[in-house]
């Protein structure tokens, strides 16, 4: 795979949902976009944070590239460490990776049962929040991952309240 000429590989399976789902009716809503639009806001929870990942880096090396923010709440690893690299070092492009430290569903990865996947790293500035709910299932939802962040954000002095 190569964003703007640089190799990386990611899932093929989260490649083929972005690209069969996401990137065609995304860059027809953008060709529209007045040119004072510069910077764009991605974001995603799970499978989605899976998408919006590929969604950012995607957009960051196009030419002319936007200045990208990406927001991923509980994603797998999609790439290998040159897709990690890659998001770490395009120009423009903000990431940040969101698990909350009580959610079962992001695998853990120093499991040998899931083989090749085992050299993919996280992508983007690592943000750990802990936010427990009732269930293990609920640790995984959007509103635990909301509560955790506002929390951590009132915690380091920036409020919580919604902007």
């Amino acid at each position: 795979m190569g964003f703007g000429g640089a190799p990386a590989r990611v899932h093929s399976g989260f490649w083929e949902a972005y690209l069969r789902y996401v990137r065609a009716p995304l860059f027809r809503l953008l060709e529209g976009d007045p040119p004072s639009v510069a910077k764009l806001c991605v974001g995603g929870h799970s499978m989605g944070a899976s998408a919006a990942q590929l969604c950012a880096v995607d957009l960051a090396t196009q030419p002319g590239g936007r200045d990208v923010y990406l927001h991923a709440l509980a994603s797998t690893r999609v790439g290998d460490p040159a897709f990690a690299r890659l998001v770490r070092e395009t120009p423009g492009l903000r990431a940040f990776d969101v698990k909350n430290t009580e959610d079962p569903v992001p695998p853990d990865f120093s499991s040998p049962d899931l083989g090749a996947m085992l050299f993919y790293e996280t992508s983007g500035e690592a943000i750990s929040i802990t936010a427990p709910a009732p269930t293990l299932e609920l640790c995984h939802l959007t509103p635990s991952y909301h509560a955790g962040l506002a929390a951590r954000a009132a915690r380091l002095g920036g409020g919580g309240g919604k902007n």
